[in-house]
């Protein structure tokens, strides 16, 4: 009730998404900092989860101001390459 229309995207979801993986991203990106002196695995999952995070983040942006088609398509094209640095994390914590 309190939110702008335009920030909604999903009775579901919302705002909460979009602000969810923004904080994932922060927060591994410091994880990133500190497993660098750690070992080759970890700094790699948590390089994977940075940008992983931050795509999802981004996505979820465009599609709550989406007001095209092309906009949409532009959004799973980020969401297909967040999808790619998650492959990159599955395979760094194998």
């Amino acid at each position: 009730m309190g939110r702008p229309s335009t920030l909604v995207f999903s009775e579901d979801l919302g705002l909460f998404a979009q602000i969810f993986f923004l904080y994932r991203c922060i927060v591994s990106a410091i994880f990133l900092v500190g497993s660098i002196r750690t070992n080759i695995p970890y700094a790699s999952a948590f390089f994977g989860l940075v940008f992983l995070f931050g795509f999802l983040a981004a996505a979820d942006f465009q599609v709550a101001y989406a007001t095209t088609t092309e906009a949409l398509e532009y959004a799973t094209t980020v969401l297909k390459i967040g999808g790619g640095f998650g492959f990159i994390t599955i395979v760094a914590g194998w």
